[in-house]
């Protein structure tokens, strides 16, 4: 088995019209649903943030070594991360953007092949909302560039 070759960044939220709403409003939800229900052998991202308790908690998902199981066609070359929510509905408040922007950063500490412009939507590979139509992806693509 080949490794990937992480490039990009997917960005997601857990909503999915008609699924049930406890399916995604956990990341033991999303686990649930990816490892018991789909089959899969990690869930499909490579890492979760929930809001657990008022604080922000990044959550371990699939192990960097395999690719994801989160966007067609991207999957050997995006890692994906997904933000627990419906950004459809509201938009991330400005500690969630500042944290997804951490994630995306750190993640391309390690791979230095991931520039902010690889940063996407799942929207941009999808006929989906995801990660929602009040998910800014610009101002995390900004938050990267600007902040420390």
């Amino acid at each position: 088995m080949r490794e990937p070759a992480f490039d990009s960044i997917v960005l997601h939220c857990t909503y999915n019209v008609g699924v049930p709403d406890h399916e995604y409003l956990d990341w033991d939800g999303i686990v649930n649903r990816h490892v018991k229900e789909l089959r899969y052998d990690y869930p499909g991202y490579h890492k979760g943030i929930e809001r657990v308790k008022g604080h922000l908690v990044e959550c371990i998902g699939r192990p960097l070594f395999r690719e994801g199981a989160h966007c067609l066609g991207m999957n050997w070359r995006a890692l994906g991360v997904a933000v627990i929510g419906n950004y459809d509905l509201k938009p991330p408040d400005r500690y969630l953007y500042f944290t997804i922007a951490d994630v995306c950063k750190n993640y391309m500490l390690q791979f230095p092949a991931i520039k902010v412009d690889r940063v996407f939507g799942h929207n941009a590979f999808s006929t989906k909302s995801c990660p929602g139509k009040m998910f800014d992806v610009e101002k995390v693509r900004y938050l990267i560039r600007n902040t420390v």
